[in-house]
């Protein structure tokens, strides 16, 4: 290296932009017809959801779309009893 230049090790690392919001709003799984149209949100959606309501959210795509299906028609305050 000639005096002045720079590797590329002292260049500092760009910022990485803020993740996108997952859930701007909660999933309103009432008005859905299936557990298909539940995993068709995704992974990031139903966890965000699930955490929303105080649930558990880990597992697979399977598992958490089971788990928020299995609110419907329940208000929170009876999935807290």
């Amino acid at each position: 290296l000639k005096a002045g230049e720079e590797t590329g090790a002292d260049k500092p690392l760009p910022e990485a932009p803020e993740p996108p919001t997952v859930l701007e709003r909660e999933i309103e799984v009432d008005d859905m017809k299936s557990v298909e149209e539940v995993k068709a949100l995704g992974l990031d959606a139903l966890k965000a959801e699930l955490q929303r309501l105080g649930l558990k959210c880990g597992g697979n795509l399977e598992q958490r779309a089971e788990r928020l299906w299995a609110t419907r028609g329940k208000s929170l305050a009876s999935q807290l009893d």
